[in-house]
């Protein structure tokens, strides 16, 4: 393996990829580089039957402080700095250099990188590019003035709004219902007490309050939590201090 530093210092003039057999375990393929403008060393080691890329950098405003990271599948499995074993929080290091990779002379190595760190072939990213052109054109000319349009807003809004808004109103009427059903049997079980219609009413909508809460999972509709909570202390005042 390479020391740090060590491929760089043997070309530091070169401005073009150098292609050699890899003398890495695991890579048959490597190619290397030293970029002109930053003094960057920057290396590829590959093994296309496995898709395993190796990415290795030098960074010359860092000493050349070395760093490296494994790409298997299209998905980054380790990334490292050399010097002091960390392995997180430089990923950076590695997208900074991202347009410099991606003019590697081999399209089928660049496409081992999956796109991580933004690496990608020439033609890759002039599709991307038009994809995008043409998302935001469509966006502009297309979509924001289809808006106006009736039939556009009603699809829109049967779709993303209307159905939860008549189900949550479905759902709100059957508590109101069962509340009102379970109030007024107590109020004639217990001999037409309105002292125990008002503790049911309470009652009822304090359950009602909790099982939006924590079993529905959605913040309780705050009328109807009111008009149970009011109608029973109402009754129960009215039936324990005024009858």
């Amino acid at each position: 393996m390479i020391k740090a530093g060590e491929t760089a210092n043997n070309n530091p003039q070169s401005s073009s990829w150098q292609k050699r057999p890899s003398e890495i375990k695991g890579y048959k393929v490597c190619y290397y580089i030293t970029d002109r403008t930053k003094k960057d060393y920057i290396r590829v080691d590959a093994n296309p039957k496995f898709k395993k890329v190796r990415l290795y950098i030098e960074v010359s405003k860092q000493e050349n402080c070395p760093y490296f990271s494994v790409i298997v599948d299209g998905k980054v499995i380790t990334e490292k700095n050399m010097l002091n074993n960390r392995s997180s929080g430089f990923s950076g290091v590695f997208s900074e250099r991202a347009s410099i990779v991606s003019t590697l002379p081999d399209e089928d190595i660049i496409e081992l990188f999956g796109g991580s760190y933004g690496v990608k072939s020439p033609e890759t990213a002039k599709e991307g590019e038009r994809e995008k052109r043409l998302r935001e054109t469509k966006e502009k000319y297309f979509v924001k003035e289809s808006q106006p349009d009736a039939t556009a807003r009603t699809y829109s809004y049967d779709d993303g709004e209307k159905q939860p808004f008549f189900k949550s109103l479905f759902i709100g009427l059957i508590d109101v219902i069962l509340g009102a059903a379970l109030s007024v049997s107590s109020f004639f079980i217990f001999g037409r007490s309105f002292t125990a219609l008002g503790v049911c009413l309470a009652l009822y909508g304090a359950i009602l309050g909790g099982i939006d809460f924590f079993i529905r999972e959605k913040p309780s509709n705050v009328f109807k939590l009111l008009l149970f909570l009011l109608a029973g202390f109402a009754s129960f005042i009215y039936g324990y201090y005024i009858i």
